[in-house]
């Protein structure tokens, strides 16, 4: 039987940081309780972010989903560009309290954001003058 998900509720996380717990309520009413370890929310997260890459390449170009109407920011602790699995691959590492992700963006949009990060800082450095 599959159930599909109405809403995530009632997350918490254990006082010595170590286990979180959650619930998926279901369309039909049913419930859910979901519990595992904050170390293995990393595998968690990767493994559905590989099911959603595999369902973008399985739609039709003019089904994509769209971008979220809602923005929720993410605290990044530390970011890094990292050498790549490639000599011409970079990668930019995002630590997520405690999370780390890993991405591997096209070196053109590389350059666009090296662009856009160096048109900020000229209009940050034009307001401090």
């Amino acid at each position: 039987m599959q159930a599909k998900i109405d809403e995530l509720r009632n997350g918490a996380v254990s006082k010595n940081g170590e286990t979180v717990t959650f619930e998926i309520g279901a369309a039909d009413g049913s419930s859910y309780p979901f519990s595992c370890s904050a170390t293995d929310i990393e595998r968690l997260v990767l493994w559905l972010i590989g099911l959603a890459q595999l369902a973008a390449t399985n739609r039709p170009e003019e089904s994509q989903l769209s971008p979220p109407k809602v923005l929720a920011p993410i605290e990044a602790r530390r970011l890094a560009l990292v050498p790549g699995r490639t000599p011409d691959e970079r990668m930019v590492a995002v630590d997520l309290a405690g999370l780390s992700m890993v991405f591997a963006p096209p070196a053109s949009e590389l350059r666009t954001l090296q662009q856009v990060l160096a048109g900020m800082e000229s209009i940050a450095s034009s307001r401090r003058q």
